[in-house]
Order: structure tokens, then C-alpha cells, then sequence
């Protein structure tokens, strides 16, 4: 293989990946970052200095994008993002694409819920209490029976906090693809497996730390926004056997990650994400390897990794508190995803990529902290009308 397309929202690291393997990358995603390096690139943010993501964005307007652009391009593609754990949108693409990785039936199943727990009952995990739907009416049905709070998610659903009958009002505008889950909220720390199976061996890379709703990221309630790369808990042994359990009971190949919560009272099971994660860069730098490597080895049938764990590893994502007018973000160290010079980003919208390294977690967590606080100086708060 020469060359290799990758279609998701932000493909930038798994593009670095793949050219690193000497591979030609034909990309299609959203952001007109100027880090970004590919043979062929393709955005869908239509200003180079506005990226407005809320009402530019959707996931069938990238797969859309990638048939259009990538036809007579290339012949196989990697997925990332939401576009990965999408049955629908991966059957789309797998018309006129090979897809790497796990292809739409067998994320079909490893996104049916009754085809989950089974998966998660026979491995002995424990999940929130859950209800299925597949209309806005349905789920507001199903929330009296969980009981605020609660969250709504599914695929192609950002994940949503439902306090109370104010929280509700947003539900109606919410395209189900199949079903939606209602699940109990389960207060604690969320954390991942970064899994790599074959049809005959499952192996887990790394237990990680997600970073979700930090303030000083100035991300929004559930917004996801970054990792730590190990996590180093009491759970880690439980979390990286009982992973590899899940991934093998569903069939999954590739690149895969399951997401959890520790809470007081224990583990409980969150999702499947049947691609490859956002963890990617942390987790090469963890165990010394290449992902994309790996995972296309995985699709071969083989998963025998060489690469040696150590360090600590860490990425935040910055998000906007306010419209801001970026400086050049390029002088600045262990800064990537970086927008063109006087963008303006839009409130609670990504500015950038920010990374660390150490050795613990809390090291690792606090010299994050130290750099969304520099980077506070390099933006400036834009006021009035318009964009």
C-alpha cells in the first residue's frame, strides 16, 4: 500500500501516523489547521480565518465529502471520530471505498445495546441502568423511568446531561440513527482502554485518563477534551483484561477503545469506540510504536507489539470561553491543531491542541494546566457584532 485516505473531523495525528510509515495521505476533515501535512488535503471549513464547526459540521457532510474528493484518489480509507462508530455512514463509504478497519456490520453490533450487555453480563461488568429509544417522545418517556439526572447518547448523539424538564427542550431537534440510550449518570472519573485485536488475539495497549469538562480547558458539561496516557490506578489490571473480554465477545478488529467511569462505589462500563481514539499520539508515545501501524498489522492478523511502556503522556484540548482572534500559535512548543493566524473562534469551539510529558499523572495534568494558561496570552477576546 502507497497511499491511504482518512476522513474524520480532525485527522491530523492519524495523518502524522500513517505519513510517518512513508505513506502518501489523501485526508478529508473539517479544520483548515496550517499544521496539518497530507498529499491531498480537503476541509470543509469554507474560511480559512472562521471556522464556525456548529453550523459547517455534520458527519454526512464529510462522508459526502470524502466520496466526491476521494473517488479515483484512493482505494482504501481509515475512519476516525464520529465517523467511525457510524454503521450507516461506514456502509455509505464501503460503496466505493475499502474501509480499514471494522467494517459497518460489526460496528452495527457493537452498537446495539441488548448485543452489549450481553458482551458486558458475560464479562461480569457493570453499566448504569440503561432504557433504549428510537423517538424524541420515546426518550422522554424513558427519562421518567431512569430518573434525572440523567444522559442521552447514542450514535451520532453528543452525549447530553438531562437535569430537569429545562434540559429537555433540546431532545426535539435530536436525529436518532437507530436507538438512543438513556442511561443513569454515574458520578466519577472517566477513563479508557486502548484496545488491538485480530480475529484470534485481543491485546491491550493502555489504560488512559479521559479529561472531560475541565474548566480551566473551558470545555463545556461533557465536552470531551483530551487524555492521559496511563492512567495508574488500582483498576488498570481489571480495566485491561476485562477490555480485551468485551472487544473479542464483539468481533471487533483494529484499533479499538472502551470508555469507562470509576465512581465510589466501582468500574462501570461506558462505551465502545470502534476505532481508532483520540488517544493515538499519547499512546505512541507511551508504548513506542505506531499506531497506524499496528492497526493495520491487526487487520492482517497480527497483533504481536514490540514496543516498550514508560513515561507519561498527556494532550488537552482547548476550547474558546469567548470569541477570540488568535495570534500565530506556531512558535509556540507543544502546540498543534493550530488554526491560521487571526482566526477568530467562536465561543466554546476548539482553539488548539496542547501536550505535556512527564512522569506521573499529576505532573503530566499540571503542566497542561501551565499551558492553556500561557496560551491565554496569545488570544485576545473579540466584542460586538457579527462573526
Amino acid at each position: 500500500m502507497d497511499e491511504i485516505g482518512i476522513v474524520g473531523i480532525n485527522s491530523r495525528a492519524a495523518a502524522d501516523s500513517a505519513r510517518s510509515l512513508g505513506l502518501k495521505v489523501y485526508l478529508v476533515d473539517y479544520f483548515d489547521d496550517v499544521d496539518v501535512k497530507a498529499e491531498r488535503r480537503y476541509s470543509l471549513q469554507s474560511e480559512p480565518l472562521k471556522p464556525n464547526l456548529e453550523v459547517e459540521y455534520t458527519s454526512d457532510k464529510l462522508v459526502d465529502a470524502a466520496i466526491e474528493k476521494l473517488g479515483g484518489e484512493v482505494s482504501s480509507l481509515i475512519t476516525t471520530s464520529d465517523i467511525g462508530c457510524n454503521p450507516r455512514l461506514i456502509e455509505k463509504l464501503e460503496k466505493h471505498f475499502t474501509v480499514l478497519g471494522n467494517n459497518s456490520g460489526q460496528v452495527k453490533k457493537a452498537k446495539n445495546w441488548r448485543t452489549l450487555k450481553k458482551a458486558l453480563d458475560e464479562e461480569g461488568i457493570r453499566h448504569p441502568k440503561t432504557e433504549t429509544a428510537r423517538s424524541t417522545r420515546e426518550i422522554e418517556k424513558k427519562l421518567g423511568e431512569i430518573k434525572t439526572p440523567a444522559v442521552v447518547k447514542g450514535v451520532g448523539i453528543q452525549p447530553r446531561l438531562i437535569r430537569g424538564l429545562e434540559d429537555m427542550e433540546g431532545l426535539k431537534d435530536l436525529r436518532i440513527e437507530d436507538e438512543a440510550l438513556i442511561q443513569e449518570y454515574i458520578k466519577g472519573v472517566e477513563v479508557s482502554a486502548s484496545v488491538m485485536a485480530d480475529a484470534e488475539k485481543t491485546t491491550t495497549l493502555s489504560v488512559n485518563r479521559q479529561l472531560v469538562g475541565i474548566d480551566w480547558l473551558f470545555a463545556k458539561e461533557m465536552a470531551y477534551c483530551g487524555n492521559i496516557v496511563p492512567l495508574d490506578s488500582m483498576y488498570d489490571e481489571k480495566i485491561a483484561e476485562k477490555s480485551a473480554g468485551i472487544i473479542d465477545r464483539l468481533g471487533l478488529i483494529g484499533s479499538n477503545g472502551v470508555d469507562y467511569i470509576i465512581s465510589e462505589d466501582g468500574l462501570y462500563f461506558m462505551e465502545v469506540n470502534t476505532r481508532l481514539q483520540d488517544t493515538l499520539e499519547c499512546v505512541e508515545k507511551y508504548r513506542g510504536i505506531n499506531m497506524v501501524r499496528e492497526h493495520l498489522k491487526a487487520l492482517e492478523g497480527n497483533t504481536d507489539i514490540h514496543g516498550k511502556a514508560g513515561g507519561c503522556y498527556g494532550k488537552g484540548i482547548l476550547y474558546a470561553r469567548e470569541r477570540l482572534r488568535v495570534e500565530d500559535l506556531r512558535r509556540i512548543d507543544g502546540v498543534k491543531d493550530i488554526p491560521q493566524k487571526d482566526s477568530t473562534i467562536r465561543i466554546n469551539e476548539p482553539v488548539c491542541s496542547i501536550y505535556a510529558s512527564g512522569n506521573t499523572h499529576d505532573e503530566v495534568l499540571e503542566k497542561l494546566r501551565e499551558k492553556a494558561n500561557l496560551l491565554d496570552k496569545h488570544y485576545k477576546i473579540v466584542t460586538g457584532w457579527g462573526y
